[in-house]
């Protein structure tokens, strides 16, 4: 065990803390405004809608019946014929 007399002491010099940085801005996809150009030819099968919340562009498969639909932008869940 080292035993120090009160004059042998020094504490040790403090080393200065790392900048904080702020983490980047996510940024949220570009909306889309239109249905990219499709190269096979356009069936009866899908349509598109904007969400009601967001104005989002969605693209989804048509049916007989009322359908379920969530905004993959917003979570917005709505009801299509």
């Amino acid at each position: 065990m080292t035993i120090f007399q009160a004059s042998e002491w020094e504490p040790e010099p403090r080393t200065e803390l790392a900048p904080i940085t702020e983490p980047e801005a996510r940024t949220e996809p570009e909306p889309r405004t239109e249905i990219a150009a499709r190269t096979e030819p356009e069936n009866n099968c899908t349509q598109s809608i904007k969400c009601p919340s967001c104005g989002y562009l969605l693209v989804y498969s048509k049916g007989t019946e009322k359908q379920s639909i969530r905004c993959t932008k917003c979570g917005n869940v709505f009801q299509v014929e």
